[in-house]
């Protein structure tokens, strides 16, 4: 990840004993699959730290993550960029209507969907700001 995490981190405080970890790519994700498996039988939170774009809310989807660590919706509003949602990407959107159709309406990850799917815009994480929160994905 782009980012430095510390116990007293105010985004994390309520947060006991989380996972992040940097997923990684094919050369260097290849342990991540074990520890993500032993991981969930800990029944602990899994943040999920990448790109807001709608292959990174997939790969926090695959990854069976727990929660997004995003910007706050006003920030992310402001400085989210259709350039950060390449064409590329458009497979990936089945999946994301899919699970956005699964969670109620009033769920806080549905403006951030709404976003990614509706207006096209995402944000590369080393633009993240630091005022950060985590979003569950379920």
């Amino acid at each position: 990840s782009f980012y430095s995490f510390y116990p007293s981190d105010k985004t994390l405080m309520d947060c006991r004993h989380p996972l992040i970890v940097y997923r990684g790519d094919n050369y260097y994700g290849g342990g991540f699959k074990l520890l993500r498996n032993a991981w969930c039988l800990t029944e602990k939170p899994h943040i999920y730290v990448g790109d807001f774009d709608v292959s990174g809310v997939c790969l926090a989807l695959s990854s069976k993550a727990t929660h997004l660590l995003l910007p706050t919706l006003s920030w992310i509003r402001e400085h989210a960029t259709s350039f950060h949602d390449p064409a590329k990407q458009l497979k990936y959107r089945p999946r994301l209507l899919g699970h956005r159709a699964t969670l109620p309406e009033t769920h806080p990850l549905q403006p951030y969907l709404a976003l990614l799917l509706y207006q096209q815009r995402g944000l590369k994480q080393q633009w993240f700001n630091e005022d950060l929160v985590w979003v569950a994905l379920a």
